[in-house]
């Protein structure tokens, strides 16, 4: 018999503000992707994120989803979603959409600051629903 033995990193990551396309909640978990594609597991709840990311261009538009502004592609109030510059189609709860409409109008410069999540994540390349 055999045993196979899933290799599970972690690591401390400075994030660039621009770098991240959104964070997701899952459970007490959340899962933020970046630009690059990369996917990074936090066990920090989402609210956390949500306080340390505090700034202009992330904006929390769902209970499951904190987005950054900037990479928003397209926004269909009707819909209740935006489209990402990836692709990603995140929703956005209805009482979310005045403040995202007026938030979008305001924004036009993009801050190169860091955004410092110290966070611990785990890279794993299994299925992140399965976590």
């Amino acid at each position: 018999m055999t045993s196979q033995t899933n290799q599970i990193q972690t690591k401390i990551t400075n994030i660039k503000k621009q770098d991240l396309l959104y964070c997701r909640a899952n459970a007490k978990a959340t899962y933020l992707t970046l630009t690059n594609a990369d996917l990074l597991y936090s066990k920090r709840n989402i609210q956390v994120f949500e306080h340390e990311l505090n700034c202009g261009q992330l904006m929390r538009v769902h209970k499951s989803y904190i987005v950054n502004l900037l990479h928003i592609r397209e926004f269909m109030p009707k819909n209740g979603q935006i489209r990402l510059t990836d692709g990603s189609k995140i929703p956005v709860s209805r009482r979310k959409i005045p403040l995202l409409r007026q938030k979008l109008k305001t924004l036009h410069t993009v801050n190169s600051d860091f955004t410092t999540v110290s966070s611990v994540f785990t890279t794993d390349n299994s299925d992140p629903e399965k976590l």
